[in-house]
């Protein structure tokens, strides 16, 4: 026979629910062991313990982003009390927007402002930008622009080929080799 939910029971069942899934603010990290503490400002203020910070992947492959200082965190406590729980995520709140609102686009800022971005979409294209320096790579080219150089350093060999041509442009081009084949 289904059992119908009464006021009371309704009014229990939240309070379970508050007690087991809380939304806070990181208040410190521990980067060591991928934990943070949150403070719960609708709960008088009070400080979790170390929680570990959910990732991706653990074991045969690694992830690791810790949440900053102040960033809002959903946090999942389980029977156990206040110090067996587990910090979901951080989520978008107040005037914190997204990097990007595209769906088939993952965008990663730093706060130095570098930039890593694969568009999934039409373009299938990854992107990163440090500062001046930018490398753009899609299914049809590679592009890459720094301010100062560029090295390639092989423990054996480099093998440049094209399928028409091979531009070298610059003031002055140096050969500094002790054989040349032509």
């Amino acid at each position: 026979m289904p059992q119908i939910l009464t006021r009371t029971s309704v009014t229990e069942l939240a309070k379970l629910l508050r007690d087991y899934i809380k939304v806070g603010e990181i208040s410190s990290i521990d980067p060591a062991k991928h934990t943070a503490r949150v403070v719960f400002p609708e709960d008088d203020n009070s400080t979790s313990y170390d929680l570990p910070v959910l990732c991706r992947n653990s074991l045969a492959n690694h992830d690791y982003a810790m949440p900053d200082v102040g960033e809002d965190a959903l946090c999942l406590f389980l029977p156990g009390g206040a110090e067996s729980g587990f910090i979901l995520g951080t989520f978008y709140a107040g005037d914190v927007e997204p990097p990007t609102v595209n769906p088939d686009q993952r965008e990663i800022v730093f706060q130095d402002g570098t930039l890593i971005r694969y568009d999934r979409g039409e373009s299938h294209a990854l992107d990163v930008v440090i500062g001046d320096t930018t490398i753009h790579v899609d299914r049809q080219s590679i592009t890459e622009h720094a301010p100062q150089s560029i090295t390639t350093d092989a423990g054996a060999t480099v093998t440049v080929s094209a399928g028409t041509s091979i531009t070298l442009k610059a003031p002055q081009i140096v050969l500094d080799t002790p054989s040349t084949i032509i």
